[in-house]
């Protein structure tokens, strides 16, 4: 793959990780209320929710880095701004990618840290019931392998 369509191809992955980084942000709102609301069955589908866009987002990141590595070794140059004249163009739409990310990722720190603040001031509460809704769902998978074993 020539240079670029390799750049191309990052932009691509850019906008990938620009939706599921915005998708990210929603999800992060709604910890949030549920956190506050202290609705532990809605936390839960949140904390999957969260690890599953946390893997689609890693994976982004690999391929994206593989990419650029690729630039890099094949243009001999150590950053993208040092490309040919010609190619800065399409450098250009990959760095207007980034900064948008980079913005959302801005504000899915901020309201990350505000998740950690509101989790400490509900730990209290909501630490016994998120414990409580783990036993009893370690206490029906028992009860159903027993049910099953009994047969």
């Amino acid at each position: 793959m020539d240079t670029k369509k390799s750049i191309r191809k990052m932009i691509e992955l850019s906008i990938e990780k620009l939706s599921l980084m915005r998708k990210k942000s929603k999800v992060l709102s709604e910890e949030v209320r549920a956190t506050q609301e202290e609705s532990v069955e809605h936390l839960d589908a949140i904390d999957q929710m969260k690890h599953v866009l946390e893997d689609k987002l890693l994976q982004l990141d690999i391929e994206f880095l593989k990419f650029y590595g690729n630039v890099l070794e094949r243009e001999g140059i150590s950053d993208l701004s040092d490309m040919d004249i010609e190619d800065r163009l399409t450098v250009r739409d990959l760095q207007t990618v980034v900064g948008k990310i980079q913005e959302v990722e801005s504000r899915v720190l901020t309201t990350e840290q505000e998740v950690v603040n509101l989790r400490q001031e509900h730990e209290r509460t909501l630490g016994p019931k998120r414990r409580l809704k783990k036993m009893g769902g370690q206490a029906s998978m028992a009860y159903n392998r027993q049910k099953q074993v009994s047969r």
